[in-house]
């Protein structure tokens, strides 16, 4: 009959309608797709393996006995033949850091919140990221000693921005 007729074709009409938004939506997908994979994050990532271990608390009460292990890894790795850096972190690098605080500073009654990861001396040459001001970690940073804290560049600018500080 007509009215089915009718109906046939607005149907057919909406399912093509559908199939060109979901066309274009995947092209510009796509798209997208290449042009984050052509932004330089300047993380050297070529080339690079990770891998990610739990340490038993029941093994590993203390931060001592934690930062001992991964330093022992982390020598045996830098002393295998073909392995050129090797480094420990909390977090992979590019993805979301899971830990934070908040940053206080009781002279300005402000805080705000900053993500952080726990990387080792040998990082940031491992991941070919630049020291632009001040110095990266040593062997002198160790469990005990005064805590010593990196920055990038948006936090220095917050720092700069939210607190005042000269040089963050």
């Amino acid at each position: 009959s007509r009215s089915h007729e009718k109906l046939r074709r607005m149907i057919v009409t909406a399912e093509v309608a559908g199939s060109l938004v979901l066309i274009c939506g995947a092209l510009l997908l796509f798209k997208s797709l290449f042009n984050i994979q052509a932004v330089n994050t300047g993380v050297q990532l070529d080339n690079i393996i990770t891998m990610s271990v739990e340490l038993p608390l029941a093994a590993y009460p203390t931060p001592e006995r934690a930062t001992q292990f991964f330093r022992g890894v982390n020598q045996r790795l830098q002393a295998t033949p073909r392995i050129e850096e090797a480094s420990v972190t909390s977090d992979p690098p590019l993805l979301r850091v899971k830990d934070g605080e908040a940053m206080l500073n009781m002279a300005f009654d402000k805080s705000m919140d900053v993500r952080y990861k726990r990387v080792g001396p040998e990082y940031f040459r491992t991941v070919g990221i630049s020291i632009v001001s001040g110095r990266g970690f040593g062997a002198q940073d160790g469990i005990r000693a005064p805590k010593v804290v990196i920055v990038n560049q948006a936090l220095a600018a917050k720092l700069t921005t939210v607190f005042g500080f000269d040089n963050p």
